[in-house]
């Protein structure tokens, strides 16, 4: 990227740093296809600028510290656009023409209507495909969701969380739970793809700072943490097949099926309990990367 790029994106960055709508927005059209991660972040965060929380999510999220980002905006996309602008809209515009004439004509007024219907039905299922997107509310403690105009917060420092990604195709599922019953699921389809993963990798990253000092403090104190059928604690890594000491793990996986460790060129399973069924399974992935550093 030339220098005189460089500089401008540099400007953009603090401009929208202190709060600068436009230069957010700018950002997010720049880098669009040099990192869209970025752009998409830049995105989310003027969209957030210029939205209002609803009430019933402020009163849920204010113990859960300042209000950063709303993921789940959907935007009117490509397919959208050409759905609106090149199908739905000339053919309504064309049908009603004529159901008018027919009137005027005095032709039988639902026979008239009756031509509007099949391009109502493509403005129903295109405008509930666009609303249908789910948005959650992520504050600086935890996240809200909404359901009904019926608010949730729930806390990072509360929850349980259970991973299920899939092999193929791409997708996953995570389930947040409080300890009083309250759930909130997530999956790959409740907002568009980027967003999605972006949500997913926030869940984790913050679960996992609320949670791993309270893991590293009680396992180098000598206590014991349990992870389904695993325990840790300050020796190893204890499971149904023994105890591998933390300097002899290499790599913990922890994604699909029963959790696997790699001592050498070898990938061993060392859990009965698959993955998906042990609650915030990766601060266990990030406890192995801090005692074996």
């Amino acid at each position: 990227m030339a220098v005189l790029d460089e500089a401008r994106l540099s400007g953009w960055r603090t401009a929208a740093a202190g709060g600068d709508v436009r230069a957010m927005r700018r950002l997010a059209g720049a880098l669009r296809r040099a990192d869209p991660w970025e752009a998409e972040r830049w995105r989310l965060a003027a969209l957030t600028a210029k939205a209002t929380v609803p009430v019933e999510v402020a009163e849920a999220g204010a113990r859960l510290g300042a209000h950063r980002v709303t993921v789940g905006w959907s935007g009117l996309t490509w397919l959208h656009r050409l759905l609106y602008g090149v199908v739905v809209g000339p053919l309504v515009f064309v049908l009603a023409w004529s159901a008018v004439a027919d009137y005027a004509a005095g032709r039988p007024v639902l026979a008239a209507l009756g031509r509007l219907t099949f391009p109502a039905l493509c403005c129903v299922i295109a405008v509930a495909v666009f609303a249908s997107r789910r948005r959650v509310w992520c504050y600086q403690r935890g996240f809200v969701v909404r359901r009904r105009r019926v608010a949730t917060g729930f806390s990072f420092a509360e929850v349980s969380v259970r991973r299920n990604i899939a092999r193929w195709p791409s997708a996953w599922r995570y389930t947040v739970s409080r300890p009083d019953g309250a759930q909130a699921t997530f999956t790959h389809r409740d907002m568009p793809a980027i967003q999605a993963w972006m949500l997913a990798a926030t869940l984790e990253r913050a679960v996992t700072a609320e949670w791993l000092p309270g893991a590293l403090a009680t396992v180098r104190a000598g206590g014991r943490l349990r992870f389904g059928d695993l325990v840790a604690d300050a020796v190893g890594l204890t499971g149904p097949y023994g105890t591998a000491p933390w300097r002899s793990i290499q790599d913990l996986d922890a994604t699909w099926g029963p959790v696997r460790i790699r001592r050498g060129p070898k990938w061993s399973e060392w859990s009965f309990t698959p993955a998906v069924e042990i609650p915030n399974v990766f601060v266990l992935e990030a406890l192995r990367s801090a005692l074996t550093r």
